[in-house]
């Protein structure tokens, strides 16, 4: 969308779009509310560049696959891609996007741990 420059130097789009990647961490009930509160926000701020991906969010989350399915309100797991959900356990356990080779291998050590604990448990 070519928006990386505006993001870099407008506090107020960054802000949006944080916004928008909040909107699933909403209730159902609440995320057309919440869009709009975003939207409001922008053109408050003027910030029309963002136009299209804000008909872009909802297009695909709110109309396209409903506020039930986007929502991922008070769900253990809020994501439905299990390579995801790793990928993020990786990195939390890390500490860092980048770790060295023994940060990274006594990261997984750690969840090596952690997976015969929870293996032992059942």
């Amino acid at each position: 969308l070519g928006h990386v420059e505006l993001l870099r130097q407008n506090p107020a789009a960054r802000r949006v779009y944080k916004m928008c990647q909040a909107l699933p961490l909403l209730p159902a009930n609440m995320i057309e509310e919440g869009y709009d509160h975003v939207v409001n926000f922008a053109q408050q701020a003027g910030i029309l560049h963002l136009a299209v991906f804000l008909n872009y969010v909802h297009r695909v989350g709110i109309t396209g696959v409903g506020v039930e399915s986007f929502s991922v309100y008070k769900q253990r797991r809020r994501t439905n891609n299990d390579m995801e959900s790793y990928h993020r356990k990786l990195r939390d356990t890390m500490n860092t996007a980048h770790p060295n080779v023994w940060v990274f291998t006594d990261g997984l050590r750690a969840l090596e741990h952690e997976a015969s604990v929870t293996l032992a448990s059942l």
